[in-house]
């Protein structure tokens, strides 16, 4: 009852609405009529509904402060999302370009660590091949032998024993081969390697050797029934000073008829080193 009397004060007092903010419409005579009901109602319980009124409409204030403030947060919220969105797409572009780099570097480290392999792998053998060729009779050699050649024309059914004149010289450091009689003479004692192919037309064969003082050191073996067929063999040996080597025909095993390739038939050897 006391409630629904201050509710009944307060329309009569204020007919504003206090929530909505809408302005009084009543027209004066209501107004009156209002008034006229109010003096009907104790001063001290007037004063206590329009006490209750302003704490009303202070916590409506405050409630609407407390609104906008919320919302200008969430405002900030919203955009604050939208920036780590942003940047989420940013850091994820970036985590992709930095796989790729990644991803080149390890190619490049790979392709790195095979080439520093392949190196390593050739320094040893080089070394290894150092002490296999570096007996204990070696003399460091001041002397640069080495020749190779080949033959400008060809040779047609060669007879027994026939040396091969290599005329066309390349290379003849030391000019110690001599292409008048196609053969080799050592200027120092040493360790020779020598080496020979021998190209015959197709249908016909032949062996040929290289030859020390006219004594064997390997057989090379041309020929083939359908194709043109090319043999070749190497030989490293000791010589003195003035021994001499060349390349020969077989004294029995060659076809007749037979034609070596010139141009393809090639003579090469060099000083591996020096003996004492």
């Amino acid at each position: 009852m006391w409630i629904a009397a201050k509710f009944f004060l307060c329309v009569c007092l204020f007919p504003t609405d206090v929530f909505s903010g809408n302005e009084r419409s009543h027209t004066e005579d209501n107004t009156e009529s209002h008034q006229e009901a109010l003096e009907q109602f104790p001063t001290s319980i007037l004063e206590e509904v329009l006490g209750d009124y302003k704490l009303l409409r202070e916590e409506v204030l405050s409630l609407r402060t407390t609104h906008f403030l919320m919302q200008a947060e969430i405002n900030e919220l919203k955009e604050n999302q939208r920036e780590s969105a942003k940047r989420i797409t940013e850091i994820e572009h970036e985590n992709i370009h930095l796989r790729k780099e990644n991803s080149y570097l390890r190619r490049l480290t790979k392709d790195a660590n095979t080439k520093n392999h392949l190196q390593n792998g050739t320094f040893q053998q080089n070394h290894i091949s150092k002490r296999l060729l570096s007996p204990a009779a070696v003399v460091p050699s001041t002397s640069q032998i080495a020749f190779s050649t080949l033959m400008n024309s060809n040779i047609v059914d060669p007879h027994d024993n026939k040396i091969f004149m290599f005329d066309n010289i390349i290379v003849n450091s030391g000019n110690a081969y001599n292409k008048n009689n196609g053969m080799f003479t050592a200027p120092v004692k040493g360790i020779y390697a020598f080496f020979a192919t021998v190209l015959t037309f197709s249908g016909k064969k032949l062996e040929s050797q290289i030859v020390r003082n006219g004594r064997m050191l390997c057989n090379i073996y041309s020929g083939d029934n359908t194709f043109d067929g090319s043999g070749s063999n190497m030989a490293i040996t000791h010589l003195e000073v003035g021994d001499a080597v060349w390349v020969k025909i077989h004294d029995i095993y060659h076809d007749t008829g037979v034609t070596v390739d010139g141009p393809f038939t090639t003579f090469s050897g060099f000083l591996l080193y020096e003996t004492d």
